[in-house]
């Protein structure tokens, strides 16, 4: 079952800003860096994008 909500998240998260994004923020420490990266790869920002982008990245740090 937590594999399941884990892909979830993952689809989430690709959907909104493509199929790599996660991979590349999941392992930086704040969320400042995050999205710096975000900004630099995925030009222009939708600041709720962004707020919905970083609640996935939340849970999936989070999920077991």
């Amino acid at each position: 079952m937590a594999g399941d909500h884990i892909e979830m998240l993952v689809e989430q998260a690709h959907r909104i800003f493509g199929e790599t994004s996660i991979f590349e923020v999941y392992d930086m420490p704040s969320r400042l860096e995050v999205i710096r990266t975000l900004v630099e790869f995925y030009r222009p920002m939708d600041i709720e994008k962004v707020d919905q982008y970083l609640v996935i990245l939340d849970q999936l740090r989070d999920a077991p």
